[in-house]
């Protein structure tokens, strides 16, 4: 199973106005934006899916700040770590919904980026996007590694 572009850019785009009320534009990106935080799930079913949102620390922290009713400048990086674990769990589990075949979704794995990074999987789709003062990479790609670090190989 895979996702279409098309697919993932609007759940994407709906999920990141109606969570956070924040436009996305779109952007072109090679990589995910440094320094930044990385969240990723992974969905299991016939095939096993990741999905990775790469945020700069601008944008990761100001999407903090709304899901906790918070002003930027308190929110620390725990805080920003927990909000975008859970948009990505959100996403996923988007994802999930339009997979017939889904019957598990991951806890999300919150990092720093250049810190504890669970490895590159061969992603097959991905949009980057530019909003506030900020980037975001969202990929989704087929895992085959059976003894991954979200799911511990279950």
């Amino acid at each position: 199973m895979t996702i279409s572009k098309t697919d993932l850019e609007s759940l994407t785009r709906d999920i990141w106005a109606t969570m956070v009320g924040l436009d996305l534009v779109d952007a072109v990106m090679a990589a995910g934006p440094e320094p930044g935080i990385s969240s990723q799930v992974e969905i299991q079913g016939d095939t096993e899916l990741a999905l990775r949102i790469d945020c700069s620390l601008e944008l990761a922290r100001k999407v903090a700040a709304r899901l906790f009713e918070m002003p930027e400048d308190e929110v620390d990086i725990e805080l920003v770590l927990d909000a975008m674990g859970e948009m990505a769990n959100i996403l996923g589990g988007n994802v999930k919904g339009l997979w017939p075949g889904a019957i598990k979704l991951s806890l999300p794995l919150s990092w720093e980026s250049g810190k504890d990074d669970p490895g590159d999987l061969s992603w097959t789709v991905a949009q980057g996007y530019d909003c506030a003062d900020g980037q975001m990479l969202v990929r989704v790609g087929e895992n085959t590694d059976a003894e991954s670090p979200t799911t511990g190989g279950q």
